[in-house]
């Protein structure tokens, strides 16, 4: 009885040994790396021409840069940012925690980018250049540079078209309501968006200096 238990052992064993790399074979990579400066995967640094998967963690160091190829368009990280990718469905999802993340020539069923309050994604199913700066825990900047991109909260939905940029924040809790009652959704969950229009100087210069850069390295694949 030992014996045969200790076969099934050896043979799940051996399995697994053999499966555990055709999978994670099998696992497609979400983007390429075509830029990196003080830039990080996961534990390791980020270097031109390795694959992102999905569940990456991507940081950059204070004066980092990372730039991603995904699909026909490309995702970039500025100074001091993280996010994470992972997949849903045929679209690449990142989630910002910190920092600035912009996006380049993607659609919407191929780009969403998620915030700690809303979502964002281009608009129309058209290619979009967006923007999105971290200010808080409950605010962020979105700056679109072309096309237009949709904030969503909740099916809350604004289109902020080319050349806008706006705080976006949750609207202020008034007064002290006290711990949410049972089967009340908490307050933070029924809170809108409040948006105010601002202008984006010296890194609204640099993003379109930096669009610029995206549109030739993707015209010309040699260019990186």
């Amino acid at each position: 009885m030992r014996l045969f238990a200790r076969s099934c052992l050896v043979v799940l064993i051996l399995a697994a040994l053999v499966s555990g790399p055709a999978m994670a074979a099998s696992e497609q990579p979400l983007g390429m790396v075509v830029q990196a400066k003080a830039a990080h995967l996961g534990n390791a640094e980020a270097v031109m021409g390795a694959d992102v998967f999905p569940g990456d963690s991507m940081d950059t160091d204070i004066g980092g840069t990372l730039r991603l190829k995904i699909g026909a368009g490309q995702v970039y990280m500025l100074s001091s940012s993280a996010a994470s990718l992972m997949r849903q469905a045929s679209m690449v999802r990142a989630t910002i925690t910190r920092g600035t993340i912009g996006f380049s020539s993607l659609k919407a069923g191929e780009f969403q980018l998620e915030t700690p309050i809303a979502t964002i994604q281009p608009a129309n199913d058209q290619p979009a250049f967006g923007q999105v700066t971290i200010k808080g825990a409950e605010e962020f900047v979105v700056s679109v540079y072309r096309g237009a991109v949709v904030v969503d909260r909740e099916g809350d939905e604004r289109v902020v078209a080319a050349g806008a940029s706006y705080s976006v924040s949750l609207e202020p809790i008034i007064g002290n309501s006290g711990p949410p009652k049972a089967g009340v959704t908490p307050s933070f969950f029924n809170r809108k968006l409040v948006y105010r229009a601002i202008v984006v100087g010296t890194v609204a210069v640099i993003s379109y200096f930096l669009w610029e850069e995206l549109a030739e390295s993707q015209s010309d694949p040699s260019h990186h």
